[in-house]
């Protein structure tokens, strides 16, 4: 499911959702509603480290209340102030996220 109100796009790949967000977050705090974090949950910032790995990034549980459904989850993720000598990309940047309950929450129909 994407979220084109954040400018967030999914693809998967080996069990790690990638998020592409082509809208930099508001306060360096990216929201995500469509991954369904566990205890487990990693998030990276693709191209970020030279190493391939990139840091972990600290994140954490969102509830929201959905119509009829009760709260639904997803997650935010701190992203780190970057500049643009370091930014890995101007135009787009992917986030891997492993570790996700079922992977990521399909749209409902």
């Amino acid at each position: 499911q994407n979220q084109t109100d954040v400018g967030a796009y999914y693809t998967t790949k080996d069990n790690v959702v990638y998020a592409l967000v082509t809208k930099w977050p508001k306060d360096n705090r990216l929201v995500l509603n469509a991954p369904m974090p566990t205890a487990n949950t990693r998030v990276r910032m693709v191209g970020l480290d030279s190493d391939g790995e990139g840091e972990l990034l600290e994140w954490d549980y969102m509830y929201v209340e959905s119509k009829g459904n009760g709260l639904e989850a997803g997650i935010i993720i701190e992203v780190p102030p970057l500049t643009p000598d370091v930014i890995p990309c101007q135009h787009a940047w992917a986030f891997a996220i492993s570790g996700l309950q079922d992977e990521y929450k399909e749209e409902s129909t």
